[in-house]
């Protein structure tokens, strides 16, 4: 078992997840789930550890830019490229930049569907692998 199926093994519900999304983000204030997110989930049986791990992934990878983010509220779509994942956010600085500490990423929705393509041409489109 890799720390990662370790780290994630526990995660079983919404409020375990939450939980991990604010491990997982600890430089930003607070990771918000909708109740659209969670009807998702709970319609299509998507694996909340895939979730998890996609999120990881993505602060990994886009920390950096969101932290020099301009703008006050950016909307975008996280895709994960080999589990199709997609999964909108809205992401909100709260006017700051260069401090993370009050910002707020909210996930809208999730849908796994190979080859989406999102229909705002605003998003900014995150890819993870």
């Amino acid at each position: 078992m890799s720390f990662k199926q370790f780290l994630f093994e526990d995660i079983s519900n919404v409020k375990e997840l939450d939980k991990a999304l604010d491990d997982i983000s600890k430089g930003i204030k607070d990771v918000k789930i909708s109740k659209h997110f969670v009807d998702r989930i709970q319609d299509r049986s998507i694996n909340l550890k895939d979730i998890a791990n996609t999120i990881e992934k993505f602060f990994k990878k886009y920390e950096h830019s969101l932290n020099q983010a301009s703008k006050k509220e950016l909307s975008g779509i996280i895709k994960n490229m080999l589990s199709h994942l997609n999964i909108a956010i809205s992401y909100d600085t709260n006017g700051t930049t260069n401090d993370m500490s009050d910002d707020i990423l909210t996930l809208v929705t999730v849908m796994k569907k190979k080859g989406f393509v999102s229909n705002s041409f605003k998003d900014i489109i995150y890819r993870v692998k």
